[in-house]
């Protein structure tokens, strides 16, 4: 079985590519996943996932998790998708279809789980959770994009607004601190474009899937001298600002996990579909993320699920 540390490690440099390898074509869960309740967010405090893993599941193959049927709780059903996470070792070959059943069963009966630390290692990359709100289908008029970046031998601040981002040429403009351009982590300046492909904004309402709701907005680090930091706000057609932020967090290199707020209800994304639209998006605009000569990585500090429920207490 595989530890948390070497699990970290996979899931901090494996290629977004791998992690969203081999979705199937339907969510498992239909917009918006009810909020936990205070039982069902100690539940998830109460379920040692890799304990228990261990325990039930040392011998297990592949097909005799496969077989693995009408389990009581949602932390049951956490453990043998914990099982199938350790016995993968990160997923590199896609998720196989008795996890993402385990996944959709630990959803549907109590969503607290998967803000859990092991699941979040083996899961967050999977995809296809949540369906994207129905604001996602108007488009997206106008972006603002605000980034800070630092870390070892780099430094990078910047904001970015998109204008008429409806039409078939948005105009970007970009303020920077040096006089001189956007200096890159290569240190080279760059001229940023004034215009971008218009499907590649719009793309960042579609990547509003795998929303799992939250009782608080949080930063965690999983690793030191890696600190993006991104709040980007979406304007739709009807007026509606969304405000995604990663709020420090650095769980993924890009920055993250992504979170907002919609309806008053916080939520968390679980997958990499925003940074994957993100990453196409100032790729063209010629906007630097930053990035540092070396990082080492420990695990989540706060946990994710204390720091999303902190106002929960315990037993």
């Amino acid at each position: 079985m595989f530890s948390r540390l070497m699990l970290v490690g996979l899931l901090i440099f494996l290629p977004l590519s791998a992690l969203a390898q081999n979705e199937p074509p339907e969510f498992l869960a239909t917009w918006p996943v009810s909020p936990p309740t205070e039982e069902q967010v100690l539940e998830a405090r109460r379920c040692d996932l890799e304990t228990q893993a261990e325990k039930l599941y040392t011998d297990a193959t592949l097909e005799t998790l496969d077989a693995v049927e009408n389990l009581d709780t949602a932390c049951d059903w956490a453990i043998l998708a914990q099982a199938y996470a350790s016995m993968s070792g990160g997923f590199q070959d896609g998720i196989p279809e008795g996890a993402r059943r385990a996944m959709a069963e630990t959803l549907a009966m109590n969503p607290a789980m998967l803000v859990s630390e092991m699941l979040m290692y083996g899961y967050i990359g999977m995809g296809n959770l949540v369906e994207a709100p129905p604001l996602a289908d108007q488009v997206i008029t106008d972006v603002s994009i605000s980034h800070e970046y630092s870390g070892i031998g780099s430094y990078v601040v910047y904001t970015a607004k998109i204008s008429k981002a409806d039409t078939e040429s948005p105009v970007v403009r970009v303020r920077v601190t040096e006089s001189e351009g956007v200096i890159t982590e290569e240190g080279v300046s760059v001229e940023i474009a004034d215009t971008v492909d218009p499907a590649l904004v719009q793309a960042l309402g579609a990547a509003l899937t795998d929303l799992i709701p939250i009782e608080t907005q949080f930063s965690t680090l999983v690793c030191y001298d890696n600190y993006p930091d991104w709040v980007v706000t979406l304007r739709f057609a009807d007026g509606t600002d969304v405000e995604l932020k990663t709020n420090g967090s650095n769980f993924f290199h890009f920055g993250g996990p992504w979170q907002t707020e919609l309806d008053g209800q916080n939520y968390m994304q679980y997958s990499p579909a925003l940074i994957v639209a993100m990453i196409d998006l100032v790729n063209a605009i010629h906007l630097p993320q930053g990035g540092t000569a070396a990082m080492s990585c420990f695990g989540f500090d706060p946990l994710p699920l204390d720091a999303a429920f902190q106002n929960v207490d315990g037993e």
